[in-house]
């Protein structure tokens, strides 16, 4: 593989993870203290990309990506390539987007907790926030605007454990009450769990005051969200409340479409060998206290 296009395949990868840095080889990559999943996804997409096994204690302390540019071509990386390249998610045909589609495995977690009947156990997400001079009619067309755009926002669980993304959530009303009943709706939204086939998944409420900060409550289930999506999701709402123009970069592939490729390299025989290793592997641990 020429140094170029070496060069143009990682800064497109690390472009997943900082979409709006101005990647260059030169790029100061360690002062943007990337946290684990960040740097696992960096990880991942440079073994499929290169077939390189860089360690992830290493990428984070990689300064530029001209060193890690280095540190793959000492690797090999690029020069054969990898014993099993994924196959990219191909776009879902839009008389089929609507359709219903498997549960991660993360998702098949969370939903058998909240199945419980002894116990039952919801994993979601509570934020908040302190805005000064609130416009709750523009924070409401700023979040309409990030959950028509944002499919998982508008996702269901089926009756038969799947899941689909509905063409139209509904007008996602943000409930307002006084600034001083802060702390119930704190208390109420951040113990909420989200019943299996609710809908929506997600929360906004307000508690408004015109002389000082109002509280914007934020309640989302983990079954449609991670904490990359998290941030994704805030800096696309806070940039389309403050200017009603902006339109949030268009994914070039649907979560549904990604979620039926991840199941279908589960059945090819390259994961089945990376199964099996590891399978393997876990014969040979000692026991656990």
């Amino acid at each position: 593989m020429r140094e170029d296009e070496r060069t143009e395949r990682l800064l497109r990868i690390l472009a997943g993870v900082l979409p709006d840095a101005d990647l260059t080889p030169g790029f100061p990559l360690r002062e943007q203290g990337l946290e684990s999943l960040a740097l696992t996804r960096v990880w991942f997409q440079i073994r499929k990309e290169f077939g390189a096994d860089i360690p992830v204690s290493w990428l984070r302390r990689c300064p530029t990506p001209a060193a890690l540019l280095a540190r793959i071509a000492e690797h090999g990386g690029g020069d054969e390539a990898p014993e099993h390249t994924p196959a990219a998610p191909e776009p879902d045909d839009a008389r089929d987007r609507h359709e219903p589609f498997p549960l991660t495995d993360m998702q098949q977690a969370y939903l058998v907790a909240k199945g419980r009947p002894d116990d039952p156990a919801g994993c979601h997400v509570y934020r908040e926030f302190e805005v000064e001079d609130l416009d709750v009619e523009a924070l409401e067309r700023a979040w309409r605007k990030v959950v028509a755009h944002h499919d998982m926002l508008r996702a269901v669980v089926t009756a038969d454990g799947r899941q689909r993304i509905l063409p139209d959530a509904g007008p996602p009303a943000i409930a307002v009450g006084p600034r001083d009943a802060a702390g119930a709706v704190r208390e109420r939204l951040s113990h909420h769990r989200y019943e299996p086939g609710a809908r929506p998944l997600h929360t906004v409420e307000v508690s408004h005051a015109p002389d000082r900060p109002s509280v914007v409550h934020l309640s989302i289930d983990a079954l449609i969200i991670d904490g990359h999506g998290l941030g994704v999701l805030l800096q696309d709402w806070w940039r389309c409340y403050h200017d009603p123009a902006h339109e949030p970069a268009r994914p070039a592939v649907t979560v549904r479409g990604c979620v039926r490729q991840l199941d279908a390299e589960g059945r090819t025989a390259a994961h089945r060998a990376r199964l099996d290793h590891w399978a393997d592997r876990l014969t040979g641990l000692a026991p656990g206290p």
